[in-house]
């Protein structure tokens, strides 16, 4: 197991935590709640592409599984130049004719959850090294 400071949890740590507690999320959810986390102990926050591969590694390793998808909108609110949902994904020009929140895209959230009887096993103690194993790499830590 990698060391680390009393109470900073590990990425895969949270994950499982979080899906016991809740069942199912998606990353953006999962990612958004560890850096409350983080920043609640004072460190810094975790980068979403980062998170995803920490819940890809963890689906490469049978831990995780894909439970469901779920359509969401995104809307532009009026005035000025907006960035949707925080991610300087899209970012758009000012436009003086709209005066309602107006869709811009869809998109999918998916859904993960742990795989029964996957909660306890060892595996969870250092999953990077698992899946360096896995590769037939020499575990990093």
């Amino acid at each position: 197991m990698p060391r680390r400071r009393p109470g900073f949890p590990s990425p895969f740590e949270f994950v499982r935590e979080h899906l016991l507690t809740a069942g199912e999320n998606y990353v953006a959810a999962i990612c958004t709640a560890y850096n409350h986390r983080l920043q609640a102990i004072g460190h810094r926050r975790c980068n979403y592409k980062t998170f995803g591969g920490y819940i890809w590694i963890l689906k490469r390793l049978g831990l995780v599984e894909f439970a469901r998808r779920e359509h969401t909108d995104r809307y532009l609110a009026t005035g000025g130049r907006t960035d949707i949902e925080r991610g300087n994904l899209y970012t758009l020009d000012y436009d003086e004719s709209l005066s309602e929140p107006t869709l811009i895209s869809g998109g999918l959230r998916r859904f993960y959850r742990l795989v029964p009887g996957s909660e306890n096993l060892p595996v969870w103690d250092n999953p990077r090294a698992a899946y360096n194993g896995l590769l037939g790499e020499t575990p990093l830590f």
